[in-house]
């Protein structure tokens, strides 16, 4: 499994970080709610690997779509994390994104996984709860909450 070491930027611009393998995203409802999935036995944001010539925002709406089956807008970069492989002395990044759900589907299988994903809509209090990210999953969910806030308020 090898030894990693995580650091977390709030970065906007990703223009100058790579290889980026996985690109995750808090995604809210209407009612403020995250959308968290369940495709391997640990809750988890929604989100994936880029495929060849995608952009990150399209990485992001295509893998919320076949893990949640939602659509999103108004997608924003949070920031990024920094994954050092100690043992292979790799570095590798992955992107973090707000983003707002416009529609909520009935579930279909995962390409990926072959199954129905399991899904749900929990209050942002309670996103350590489901994803134990330790630091790092409570600054990922600050700043969503208040990019969240900053729009509804408007």
């Amino acid at each position: 499994m090898g030894v990693f070491v995580l650091t977390w930027h709030e970065k906007k611009n990703f223009s100058k970080i790579k290889p980026i393998t996985q690109v995750y995203g808090a995604c809210f409802d209407k009612k403020g709610r995250v959308l968290v999935i369940n495709t391997t036995g640990n809750w988890s944001l929604p989100g994936g690997t880029p495929e060849k010539g995608e952009s990150f925002e399209e990485t992001l709406k295509r893998e919320v779509d076949e893990e949640g089956d939602v659509e999103i807008y108004e997608l924003k970069p949070s920031g990024y994390q920094k994954v050092w492989n100690k043992e292979e002395n790799k570095i590798f990044y992955q992107l973090r994104y707000f983003a707002r759900i416009s529609k909520v589907k009935k579930q279909t299988i995962d390409p990926a996984r072959g199954k129905i994903p399991k899904r749900k809509f929990i209050l942002p209090s309670d996103f350590l709860k489901y994803c134990q990210l330790g630091r790092i999953g409570k600054e990922i969910i600050r700043l969503a909450v208040k990019e969240h806030r900053s729009k509804s308020s408007n």
